[in-house]
């Protein structure tokens, strides 16, 4: 993820030189404004769905813990009842 990060930052950074007065043509610079914003756009959901994907194992395990806990005390509850 860090490598990818680096590398997206190299080519943002090569594709400012064609940003400049450098390139004359507009529609050259369009192009790759838009082919940048594209680039970050994939980028974004690629990150988010890493997001999603451990917000969801975390929110899973914490539900599985906290429902075996329930079951557990529901268990100890009905073992003293019948001990009683």
């Amino acid at each position: 993820m860090e490598m990818l990060n680096e590398v997206l930052i190299m080519y943002t950074m090569y594709f400012m030189i064609i940003f400049t007065d450098f390139v004359p043509e507009t529609v050259v610079k369009f192009n790759a404004g838009y082919f940048i914003c594209g680039l970050i756009t994939l980028y974004l959901v690629f990150c988010l769905a890493f997001i999603v994907r451990d917000t969801c194992r975390v929110a899973r395990f914490k539900c599985l813990y906290y429902c075996s806990k329930k079951n557990m005390l529901e268990e100890q509850k009905s073992q003293k009842e019948t001990r009683e």
